[in-house]
């Protein structure tokens, strides 16, 4: 039986249950001899130019000489052309090859550092593809003998054991430098490189179940409301449902309401006249209409949003009218936003409606939009964050969450502070720890509970060495958010609401009453924006 490292990954448990990469371990466990080393998930990282790139390993298998197999493994259908082999991830599509060479390429530089020189040990690669017949073993870009496809996958072991081999023994010290290498990289915490990579690939093959639900309904009226977890692939069903649209000729609408989530949706689609914020489009029907934006209005003026928006409502809509309409975090949104946007309805086409949101973050107390005759789809399933913080959550908050990332992440600690200086000097020292783990600086975010005004960073340019990147409160002309110089992001709640950042570090943090359920949707929020590490400064 071969010797599995970093142990079995029970860790990933629930998702393991039904993960292809694990069942793969379990064959490779018990059908492998003792003297090969299986290790799983494995990090790299290989300078290019002057940029460091990241990447993993599904498995690397070390025989008792030192050599080495590399195992990359791909699920599902893959796509063929005549230069390269590819992975469809939905909103990604990634060139298999490239990927088996680059990990090949990673190690080998990897190992010459071990050995100060040319590593004396083979490092072979296998594709692994256990659902996909190759049809044409040649034209992917690898040997015919480097590709194990749905038609021999069951004789998956003894490939390995007709490549790889058990090795010569007398070659012992050699493997142990081979070993001690790859065990080193498995205690490496992943830094941004590495974690954001793998989540963003993982996060989109698991949560783009939503995606082909929304591609598989055939419903007349199209009017669909979802009712999914933070980190369960809302906004990605959202910007796929708009490219869509596009790519059929209609005239899709996609709104939310805070200004940081609009922009990253903005920016996911490269679109700025029909994607962004409910204020936003306001502003844009108004100016389309002949009218001036009143700058210092929206800026002082508490009721201006109101009038405009009411005013808007108003409008003779210009044609051609929307017949896609897309919501995204529609807790947030008015009832009566809704009403105007009805306005606005395509007359010569059939309306689509989508809809998404989550009441777990619903801190406005807003009632979202009233839709009729909707299907309504709930799911309690979340892939985006990692499993120490969602046990921290679950103690915390309880709030009944199937947790399906197959990543750990790094264990959430709290600290305490009593007064003002105090909770600026743990920030400190919390960033330069988080920067000492493997954290840049454009990795972590500073996180209020406060509003904009009450944050504890709101008079900081700059917290010790670290400069801040916070909002100005200004806007571009096309409504874009303007922000000050600076590495480590410091945000509300409130504002950055609907995104998600590596390392967050929730500060102002006071949950007098456990059982409030205003505060227990403002630290779930704030919990579930976290990807890889999470801290909470709390006050006493």
């Amino acid at each position: 039986m071969a010797h599995i490292h970093p142990g079995h990954p029970e860790r990933l448990l629930p998702y393991s249950q039904q993960s292809q990469e694990v069942r793969t371990l379990n064959r490779l466990q018990s059908g492998l001899p003792d003297s090969i080393a299986v290790y799983h998930s494995v990090h790299h990282g290989r300078m290019e130019g002057s940029r460091q790139r990241f990447g993993e390993i599904d498995f690397v298998l070390v025989n008792q000489a030192g050599d080495v197999l590399l195992i990359e493994q791909k699920n599902g259908s893959l796509t063929e052309t005549a230069e390269r082999l590819k992975k469809d991830y939905g909103q990604k599509t990634k060139d298999v090859v490239s990927q088996v060479l680059t990990g090949r390429t990673a190690v080998m530089q990897q190992l010459t550092d071990v050995f100060n020189g040319t590593p004396p040990v083979d490092v072979k690669t296998l594709l692994y593809c256990p659902d996909h017949r190759i049809d044409s073993p040649g034209s992917s870009g690898l040997e015919p003998a480097q590709i194990v496809d749905a038609t021999i996958a069951p004789h998956l072991e003894r490939w390995i054991l007709d490549h790889l081999r058990e090795g010569n023994p007398t070659r012992g010290d050699i493997a142990r430098q081979v070993r001690d290498w790859a065990s080193r990289i498995l205690r490496l915490e992943p830094d941004l490189g590495a974690a954001i990579d793998l989540h963003e690939d993982t996060y989109q093959r698991q949560a783009g179940g939503l995606m082909e639900l929304v591609d598989g309904l055939d419903m007349h009226p199209w009017r669909l409301r979802i009712q999914a977890a933070a980190g369960a692939g809302k906004s990605l069903a959202a910007t796929h449902l708009f490219e869509k649209a596009r790519k059929e000729g209609r005239r899709p609408l996609m709104l939310c309401f805070n200004s940081v989530l609009g922009a990253a949706l903005q920016h996911a689609l490269g679109e700025h006249r029909d994607v962004g914020t409910f204020h936003q489009w306001c502003r844009r029907m108004l100016e389309l209409a002949g009218g001036t934006f009143d700058v210092e209005a929206a800026r002082t003026d508490p009721h201006y949003w109101t009038r405009l928006s009411t005013e808007v409502g108003l409008f003779e809509p210009p044609e051609p009218r929307y017949d896609t309409f897309i919501i995204d975090e529609a807790q947030d949104f008015d009832a009566e936003w809704w009403q105007i946007l009805r306005v606005f309805e395509a007359t010569d086409a059939p309306i689509r409606i989508l809809c998404l949101e989550d009441g777990q973050q619903n801190i406005y107390g807003r009632s979202g939009p009233d839709i009729e005759h909707c299907v309504h789809y709930r799911s309690n399933a979340v892939y985006r964050t990692p499993q120490r913080i969602a046990r921290f959550i679950d103690r915390l908050l309880k709030p009944n969450l199937d947790w399906r990332s197959p990543f750990d992440g790094f264990d959430p600690e709290v600290f305490a502070w009593r007064t003002l200086e105090e909770q600026l000097d743990l920030i400190e020292a919390r960033i330069d720890a988080l920067c000492a783990r493997g954290f840049a600086s454009n990795q972590i975010l500073l996180l209020s509970m406060r509003g904009r005004e009450h944050a504890c960073f709101r008079d900081l340019d700059a917290i010790g060495p670290q400069r801040l990147r916070k909002f100005t409160g200004e806007f571009s002309d096309d409504g874009t958010p303007q922000f000050t110089q600076g590495d480590v992001s410091a945000e509300t709640l409130w504002r950055f609401k609907g995104n998600q950042a590596p390392a967050v570090i929730v500060t102002d943090f006071e949950l007098d009453d456990p059982k409030d359920p205003h505060g227990q949707r403002l630290s779930y929020c704030a919990l579930t924006r976290a990807t890889v590490a999470c801290e909470l400064l709390a006050g006493k």
